[in-house]
């Protein structure tokens, strides 16, 4: 199964301090992975340095063109404030 993540921060980094959500993030997607699901996670942070501050005004468009392109069976949101960058539908 294709899965589509939405969590707060960037996956874990061991060179950076963790989140609690981070770590709670990096369980969960490694278990779905582990039971052979295909899994992408996507947050509004991005992990490129230099890029603090600019992705949540742009993630709602890159959340768009990662669905729209990869068709995930699910979508699983770590954080309920992520609801509010999903696309609409028309179903």
């Amino acid at each position: 199964m294709k899965i589509t993540y939405l969590c707060l921060r960037p996956p874990l980094d061991p060179t950076q301090a963790a989140t609690g959500n981070q770590v709670r993030d990096a369980g969960l997607c490694n278990e779905l992975r582990r039971r052979g699901h295909d899994v992408v996670q996507l947050a509004p942070i991005s992990a490129q340095p230099g890029d603090a501050g600019k992705g949540p005004a742009k993630f709602s468009h890159t959340l768009a063109l990662h669905l729209a392109a990869n068709k995930p069976d699910a979508i699983v949101v770590g954080y309920w404030t992520l609801l509010g960058d999903l696309p609409e539908t028309n179903t």
